[in-house]
């Protein structure tokens, strides 16, 4: 219940989903939910459910989360390379794009808003400078995320494999 919660509870939460091996997620999305979770007390506070805001420092400031990048302990799972190309190579016909994503790190709008003339030297090159997202069961094209334009430079095994398949 929302009276039950005290800010010693809202703290044991916080770092649970932030910090350590049991990590949910990251600092920003962390403080985006916090920002809700304190609107909520807010309005149970107005509707007298609650006498006061358990997201609120004593200074009257609602809590937020600041995690310097040497508190994290959790650890990403991240693929070595011979386990990106088996994965690849279960994917079929897309081999190729999922190697592209793992090695270069190109993100899933990135990939899909490609285009052949987005490919220079062979292949070796790709200059990203929009993404293709889905917004209302709609394809919109958009900026990068970073919203700048950015050349990516892809193996010559892998830059072989996609001229070839540009090609024909």
């Amino acid at each position: 219940p929302v009276s039950s919660m005290t800010h010693e509870k809202v703290h044991k939460w916080i770092t649970s989903c932030v910090l350590g091996n049991e990590a949910i997620t990251s600092e920003s999305r962390m403080n985006k939910a916090l920002g809700y979770l304190s609107r909520i007390f807010d309005f149970a506070l107005d509707l007298g459910y609650i006498n006061k805001n358990p997201m609120l420092k004593s200074s009257g400031k609602s809590i937020r989360i600041e995690v310097s990048k040497t508190d994290y302990t959790h650890k990403a799972n991240v693929l070595t390379l011979e386990q990106l190309l088996q994965l690849s190579k279960e994917c079929g016909e897309f081999e190729d794009m999922i190697v592209l994503l793992g090695v270069c790190g190109l993100r899933w709008a990135e990939v899909v808003g490609l285009r052949v003339s987005d490919l220079t030297d062979e292949g070796r090159k790709i200059s990203l400078s929009r993404t293709l997202s889905e917004v209302s069961g709609k394809f919109t094209e958009q900026s990068t995320k970073t919203g700048k334009p950015r050349t990516i430079y892809v193996p010559s095994y892998l830059a072989k494999r996609i001229w070839i398949g540009v090609k024909h």
